[in-house]
């Protein structure tokens, strides 16, 4: 009797305790948000709060406590000091927070294997610091282990792109920005880089793109709300999937997958490209970014996308566009993104295409080594495809034409921007002379101050009457032939023939002619003297 009485005495350990209905810790860090704040749980839900004066809702989080998946501890905040990871279903990811004391950790794991029915395991972490080590998948982050212990990880669920060359070792990951995060001084982890080696029967940077692809959710086209396969894009340039999603639009291609949120996309343009595109294509659907897309040193902040008449088929429409006339790609593209995005899709002039002579809808030009199309728009103009080139004419002080310098048939147009602005003036040469008119017309329409374009208009009927001129001559001046064929006829000798047209030419002179035409037989005249 008197052992049983000893146990019973015994104090109880906490986990054999019932776990209290609440628990809260503070001086608790959200890893990634500034500042520190009030780490809370109860039986249904768990969040964390700042408490730093001015930041209390900025940096508030409220989780539902079903939705963990996991827990795990780790020993790396110093002496006596952890952190605590919480991973979550439904995509939401994992939370960090940092802060606890060792001795937190017995009534943390009571706690949330009483009320959530979930394990909070202990996480050996590398002290080794390298930079190396064995890829892991862990729910949904991706992992590196150093001699089997956690030497660091990446989270997937905010994955903005993947980025590398197939074949490569090199792969580029890049995240969303949160410009909301980013004001309330959330620190965001902005690019990693990878170096994958490719060796025989180990993980190559291929595989692991695809599979980060995967885990994000980028491949899964199934969960799209529509799929355009094989997109021509002119920027950034390569044949693409487009897939709409609730919250974001998924470019998926052969060496990068981009992923933009549609409150990102601040300017939509359709047009149309059908008379001078180079690709054939008959309209381009050009997004203008607030947040660019990255790829190596590469910033992208327009998409540029062509189509042609080709129809989507009806068991890939939306449903709450399956009634409409048209189903071809450009039409339901525009109006997705017109949908998603709030924005309104802008086109060029209609006036300009009515008045021009060949009904084109911009002007083919050439800025600096690179061709494109220039659009007149109502408020604004674009060039497109590189590089996209957009401004308002209210910034615009004038516009200026010249000559063209290398063809007689092009003329130059200088856009001169406000003193206010640091740009200098944007030159688009080698524009065909028919848009000349049609162009100065417009802009004079849209009270948009322009010079030199009368002088370029004179020179060029001048050019014109003097090429008719020297039209008539030639067709009035007898060719060799005719001449050869007069002196046989008359018995001559060829050569003498030939004396008696040039003497003749050289008694006449041409309404039309003018003195330096009539130099060149004085000239002949001297020699057979």
């Amino acid at each position: 009797i008197l052992p049983l009485l000893l146990i019973l005495l015994l104090p109880l350990p906490f986990s054999a305790m019932a776990a209290p209905s609440t628990l809260s810790f503070t001086g608790i860090s959200r890893v990634g948000q500034a500042g520190h704040g009030h780490f809370r749980m109860n039986t249904s839900m768990l969040g964390w709060q700042c408490s730093v004066s001015g930041q209390e809702q900025i940096g508030k989080l409220q989780l539902p406590g079903g939705d963990l998946l996991a827990a795990q501890w780790h020993p790396v905040c110093g002496k006596n000091c952890a952190l605590l990871k919480l991973v979550f279903r439904n995509d939401t990811g994992s939370e960090r927070f940092s802060g606890f004391q060792d001795k937190d950790f017995a009534s943390l794991k009571s706690f949330l294997k009483t009320h959530f029915r979930t394990d909070l395991v202990q996480q050996e972490v590398s002290t080794a610091g390298w930079s190396f080590g064995d890829v892991v998948w862990s729910h949904s982050d991706l992992r590196v282990n150093i001699d089997g212990k956690l030497g660091f990880e990446l989270p997937v669920a905010n994955v903005s792109s993947s980025v590398g060359k197939p074949g490569s070792t090199d792969l580029q990951i890049e995240y969303l920005a949160d410009s909301v995060a980013l004001k309330g001084g959330e620190e965001m982890l902005a690019e990693v880089r990878l170096f994958v080696p490719n060796k025989t029967g180990e993980y190559s940077a291929d595989a692991l793109r695809e599979e980060l692809q995967k885990k994000n959710g980028a491949a899964l086209q199934e969960k799209a709300l529509c799929v355009f396969s094989q997109i021509f894009f002119g920027n950034p340039r390569g044949k693409y999937d487009v897939s709409f999603h609730a919250d974001e639009l998924h470019l998926h291609g052969k060496s990068a997958t981009h992923i933009v949120n549609y409150n990102h996309i601040g300017k939509l343009f359709l047009l149309d490209v059908e008379a001078l595109s180079p690709q054939g294509a008959k309209q381009a659907i050009v997004v203008g970014l607030t947040h660019p897309l990255k790829q190596g040193q590469t910033i992208h902040p327009w998409l540029v996308m062509y189509f042609d008449d080709k129809v989507m088929p009806l068991d890939q429409v939306p449903p709450e566009m399956k009634k409409d006339a048209d189903h071809k790609m450009d039409t339901l593209m525009t109006r997705l993104l017109m949908e998603k995005s709030k924005k309104t899709a802008i086109g060029s002039m209609k006036e300009f295409k009515e008045k021009h002579p060949q009904k084109h809808s911009c002007l083919l030009a050439t800025y600096k080594t690179e061709k494109g199309m220039f659009f007149i728009g109502k408020l604004s103009f674009i060039y497109i495809t590189k590089p996209v080139i957009w401004k308002k004419w209210k910034d615009v002080s004038h516009v200026s034409f010249s000559a063209g310098m290398t063809h007689s048939r092009t003329f130059d147009m200088t856009v001169h921007l406000g003193a206010g602005t640091k740009v200098a003036p944007l030159e688009f040469k080698q524009i065909d002379k028919a848009s000349l008119q049609v162009t100065v017309d417009c802009l004079t329409k849209l009270n948009v101050e322009t010079n030199g374009a009368n002088e370029v208009l004179q020179r060029d009927q001048v050019a014109t009457e003097r090429q008719r001129n020297i039209n008539l001559r030639l067709e009035g001046s007898p060719g060799p032939k005719a001449k050869a064929a007069a002196a046989a006829g008359a018995g001559l000798d060829p050569e003498e023939a030939d004396k008696d047209w040039e003497d003749d030419d050289d008694g006449s002179s041409s309404s039309g002619g003018s003195m330096e035409d009539d130099e060149e037989p004085q000239k002949k005249r001297a020699k057979r003297s």
